[in-house]
């Protein structure tokens, strides 16, 4: 059995062009409803509902509900479903493994620079990968970013890693990538950077799984106990109220002589 290959063409058209949805995001939920519609050729809420009872996840569900409530909408049949994530704590990796993280990519330029910018920009995976050099915004040494629903937000970059990106977009043409993929692939792919990120921390001797979310976590954790200004540090992470920044509060205690971003910086770079 297959899938209409029309019908996933529109539907990601519909969520490209009129939900403005990223291409990562697009990938994810068109795969899903793919998936759904090779259980359920006809597709009706029940089924829908059903479907969803198989994935054991609360995360697998949500992300696959939020795919399913695309699909119905712009079937013209909306889609009450909802699951329940557990509210849990931000997992941010620690400043010691950051620094064994970075000690064990020294040698690797791009992936040094990808793991930088996520731990220190807070950048999600997908707008890492999505990146252009038309994002580094000279005037402020900033990285401008439009992310999750379309927010666009401002990221002030400490010096090195501001030069680093500089560098690293030089021999590029303007807008083009920051980190392009391989072959076709005109952007590299969120799960080469997670794959890679994931084998340099087992290579380094981390005892804990590394994965590009707690990079952006150990961002949001810092900021905020540096700043201690949740409507700040929520601009910069495209959270859609403080309340959700307000999670990162206590997880880190600042060290003395530690003021700033930059002073993190130092920290993990000697």
């Amino acid at each position: 059995m297959t899938v209409a290959v029309g019908d996933l063409a529109a539907f990601q058209a519909y969520l490209r062009d009129v939900e403005g949805l990223s291409k990562s995001t697009v990938r994810v939920y068109s795969e899903a409803i793919r998936r759904y519609l090779l259980a359920y050729p006809t597709p009706v809420a029940a089924s829908a509902v059903h479907w969803l009872s198989n994935f054991s996840s609360d995360n697998t569900r949500s992300t696959l509900a939020s795919g399913l409530r695309a699909y119905f909408a712009w079937k013209g049949q909306p889609l009450k479903v909802k699951v329940r994530v557990g509210e849990s704590l931000p997992n941010p990796l620690s400043l010691g493994d950051l620094w064994l993280l970075l000690r064990g990519v020294r040698t690797r330029p791009t992936l040094q620079l990808q793991v930088l910018t996520m731990a220190f920009a807070g950048l999600r995976v997908t707008e890492l990968c999505e990146l252009r050099t038309g994002n580094i915004v000279s005037e402020v040494q900033a990285l401008r970013l439009r992310g999750k629903g379309k927010k666009e937000r401002i990221i002030p970059l400490t010096a090195p890693l501001y030069l680093m990106m500089v560098t690293a977009s030089v021999s590029k043409r303007p807008g083009s990538p920051l980190f392009p993929g391989q072959g076709t692939n005109r952007f590299v792919s969120r799960y080469s950077v997670e794959h890679a990120v994931s084998e340099a921390g087992r290579a380094a001797g981390i005892t804990v799984p590394v994965y590009p979310h707690r990079l952006r976590h150990f961002y949001a954790t810092w900021r905020y106990a540096l700043t201690k200004d949740g409507f700040l540090v929520a601009r910069e992470m495209g959270h859609s109220s403080p309340a959700t920044t307000y999670g990162y509060a206590g997880l880190v205690q600042v060290p003395a002589g530690v003021h700033s971003m930059a002073d993190v910086w130092d920290r993990v770079m000697v």
